[in-house]
């Protein structure tokens, strides 16, 4: 399964962890592992991002650093 997102610079790929298919454990942990995939400059000024998404991220990360 292939998930999207357009605040996403990318597709988040899931893979079946077994033979019965995609569970929702697949799901969950492989949006965790994408998404803790820290930023790139060229991800927070994409022309898709607004002022006002491009200031939270950077109030999150403030916060959590």
């Amino acid at each position: 399964i292939r998930l999207y997102h357009p605040a996403l610079p990318w597709f988040i790929d899931v893979i079946q962890g077994n033979a019965n298919g995609v569970t929702l454990w697949d799901v969950m942990s492989q949006v965790h592992e994408q998404l803790m995939i820290p930023l790139t400059e060229g991800d927070v000024w994409n022309e898709l991002m607004t002022d006002g998404i491009r200031r939270k991220i950077m109030q999150a990360y403030r916060e959590r650093c």
